[in-house]
């Protein structure tokens, strides 16, 4: 099993969901795992799911994000699976 320490924080500014929006998400992942071997590897995306409500909302992680996260995964090989436990509400 592969454990990450963390011991730096990354700050990216976007105006939107939208743009570049990709090469923000890229750049952060790049910095963070870009070095790590992941083919083959299971990774697990938690994208934070605290109600059912819409991403206009800014309650959960974006899915823009949670697909950009995952896009990146792929290309690295990486098995990927996406599990949360909402706080309250379904989904």
């Amino acid at each position: 099993m592969l454990y990450l320490t963390m011991s730096e924080v990354i700050v990216k500014n976007a105006e939107d969901y939208h743009g570049n929006l990709k090469i923000i998400v890229y750049d952060v992942l790049d910095r963070t795992i870009g070095n790590m071997y992941l083919d083959g590897l299971s990774v697990l995306v938690k994208p934070n799911l605290l109600s059912a409500a819409s991403p206009e909302k800014a309650v959960t992680t974006h899915p823009r994000i949670i697909r950009f996260v995952c896009e990146y995964l792929a290309e690295k090989n990486a098995g990927i699976t996406i599990s949360d436990s909402p706080a309250v509400g379904s989904f």
